[in-house]
């Protein structure tokens, strides 16, 4: 026997020894610490609490094939680790298997972020959603026609998507259609500083 062997052993025997004396949060970072020195996603799904769960997951999304996220316990700790899946190794396929809708609209978002196609960002149902396709695009392919589209929320407003592309294209002519004149002024000021 080699003294990797032996180390797996004792591991195993420690892990087995653990599971039977410790319970609640011990257990869970016992567990999750396993986890992450093994590279084994697989045991995330063991661990009792959900923040934990998910915390576990995170850490091994590169790893994690998105079969690992079906076997979680709790949907959300699923939707989550689906879409650090779908982040970390670049595939927007998995996105809807997600059941949250916001999750699984977010995620999309971020893979139709490379889209010049306004349709795209109409079946999002979120408004904010929708207002950050319609910023990427207008921002991707300098149209700030795409900027009218924005309905302002309390996150996204129009004047974001005409600073972006005034100062992208140099084009201080944008500035004056946003309707907040403070924000209007540091649009026209930061253009101005570029030139």
């Amino acid at each position: 026997m080699d003294l990797k062997s032996i180390g797996a052993a004792l591991l195993l025997i420690v892990v087995a020894g653990a599971f039977v004396l410790m319970q609640g949060d011990n257990l869970d970072r016992l567990i999750y610490k396993v986890a992450l020195s093994t590279d084994s996603p697989g045991l995330c799904q063991y661990v009792a609490s959900e923040n934990a769960m998910d915390d576990c997951y995170s850490f091994l999304y590169d790893k994690i094939d998105e079969g690992v996220c079906f076997a979680a316990g709790r949907q959300r700790s699923k939707d989550g680790c689906i879409i650090n899946v779908a982040i970390a190794q670049y595939n927007g396929t998995l996105c809807p298997a997600i059941a949250n809708s916001t999750i699984r609209e977010y995620c999309m978002l971020i893979f139709d972020r490379t889209s010049a196609d306004p349709l795209t960002c109409d079946k999002y149902n979120e408004s904010t959603n929708r207002g950050y396709c319609y910023l990427s695009i207008a921002y991707n392919t300098n149209n700030s026609a795409f900027c009218d589209r924005i309905l302002p929320d309390k996150i996204l407003t129009d004047a974001i998507c005409y600073e972006s592309i005034a100062t992208a294209t140099n084009n201080s002519t944008l500035c004056q259609k946003i309707r907040d004149e403070k924000r209007r002024d540091e649009c026209l000021e930061k253009v101005a500083r570029q030139t």
